[in-house]
């Protein structure tokens, strides 16, 4: 586990902001890969997000298309509003305020529910996922 953004403790996998990681997702865990995989999966059941995820691999690397998939699938499955955070993120960024802050806020609350609970912050649908283990 390594400190997040907000001193949050997050998987080792968590895309830092420095260095870039790999482009392909060598570096990740298993349950980090199969959530990440899951949401891939789950986006591209859209014929236009899956040319946009197609393209973004071929652009960024199935790393970073995946981890978008991810914040697509969270923020459909959680209902977000354009401004809220994603737990994918992990929470408020140094610099946010107002919504995005508060937003953010809730995004560590729930991000820390689901490490806790054992699930990866790529979890593509969390809520379900911690109601599956009864969390």
């Amino acid at each position: 586990m390594t400190a997040g953004h907000s001193g949050l403790q997050r998987s080792a996998s968590l895309p830092p902001l420095e260095p870039r990681e790999k482009l392909d997702g060598s570096h990740l865990d298993e349950p980090d890969r199969k959530a990440l995989e899951r949401a891939m999966e789950l986006a591209s059941h859209d014929r236009l997000r899956k040319e946009q995820l197609q393209h973004k691999v071929e652009a960024d690397g199935w790393f970073d298309a995946a981890v978008f998939a991810c914040y697509v699938c969270q923020t459909d499955t959680l209902r977000l509003k354009p401004w809220e955070i994603p737990p994918v993120y992990g929470g408020p960024l140094p610099g946010d305020t107002g919504l995005v802050r508060s937003s953010g806020l809730q995004a560590a609350k729930l991000l820390k529910r689901m490490l806790a609970a054992g699930l990866s912050q790529y979890e593509p649908d969390p809520i379900a996922a911690l109601r599956r283990l009864g969390k």
